[in-house]
């Protein structure tokens, strides 16, 4: 017998779960290491700075829809068996 009052599930893809946390972490990275490389007195270029940190917002931005677009279809069909 089926019991209705179990809520759907609803599970992000592991792999862009990890997709996400990599991009996480690697924009972390790059922030630690240019803070550092400035603190040692090199002289970064403002521009490539920002550069990077808009180029990988757009990807995990990119990433974000796709994902939301897996939860909405998940939603539509009523969760995870």
């Amino acid at each position: 017998m089926i019991n209705n009052n179990i809520e759907p599930k609803f599970v992000v893809d592991e792999e862009l779960h990890n997709l996400m946390v990599t991009l996480r972490d690697t924009k972390e990275t790059y922030n630690r290491i240019c803070a550092r490389m400035r603190k040692q007195g090199v002289k970064l270029n403002k521009c490539n700075e920002e550069n990077y940190s808009s180029d990988i917002d757009e990807v995990i931005s990119t990433v974000s829809c796709i994902i939301s677009e897996q939860l909405y279809h998940d939603i539509q069909k009523g969760g995870l068996a």
